[in-house]
């Protein structure tokens, strides 16, 4: 893995180790329902999925529960580390989406929900052609956040953390040239009533024969 040297990534990262524990215990039991289904139908039964940015692991007790062979990636340690406290029992790595290490075509399909919108926009597209070269032939789910720009965020009880925000043709059009055939692209409320509403990506890589959703 490549050192994290970029002060976007470095305090994102910072923020989330310092705020683990919380995390967890606000987010571990909440499920993108509708998301989840959407991203099932298009994978085969038993399918190797990567989550990225998998943190406390919410999700990969979901893919596991489906009889997915799952994997998450994260960069924070403390995010990793709440993972297991809450038995999390799949293989868990520390890794930069910018960098996968793991063989082209290594899975199936890859989930990879709210974990772009800490990237840099300049870095968004290799980090898009990385996943698909990690997926092919397979599906990706992906979510950003609905905005303009970039900018950082900071609460009082919460360290500095970088956003990239996307307008819907924006990140469509981003996807396709990194690779994708956009299946569907859709919206959604923030489930927590935050500012922002989020944008959802359906995509498939190296799959003539595309998936009715």
């Amino acid at each position: 893995m490549r050192p994290v040297r970029d002060r976007p990534t470095w305090d994102t990262i910072a923020a989330y180790d310092a705020m683990a524990a919380v995390y967890a215990t606000r987010w571990f039991g909440v499920r993108l329902t509708r998301e989840m289904a959407r991203f099932v139908r298009c994978l085969n039964p038993g399918a190797r999925v990567l989550d990225v940015g998998c943190g406390p692991g919410q999700d990969l007790v979901w893919l596991t529960e489906q009889g997915f062979d799952a994997v998450g990636v994260d960069l924070s340690l403390g995010m990793l580390a709440e993972a297991r406290k809450c038995g999390i029992e799949v293989p868990l790595i520390r890794a930069d989406m910018r960098d996968l290490p793991f063989r082209s075509g290594s899975f199936g399909g890859i989930w990879a929900s709210a974990s772009l919108l800490h990237i840099p926009k300049a870095e968004a597209e290799g980090v898009l052609r990385e996943l698909a070269r990690t997926v092919r032939p397979g599906h990706v789910y992906l979510s950003v956040k609905r905005g303009w720009g970039e900018t950082w965020v900071e609460r009082q009880d919460v360290r500095r953390r970088f956003f990239a925000y996307y307008a819907p043709v924006e990140i469509r059009r981003l996807v396709e040239h990194a690779g994708f055939e956009v299946l569907s692209c859709w919206e959604s409320e923030d489930l927590a009533g935050r500012e922002h509403s989020w944008i959802n990506v359906l995509a498939q890589c190296g799959i003539r024969a595309p998936i009715q959703i």
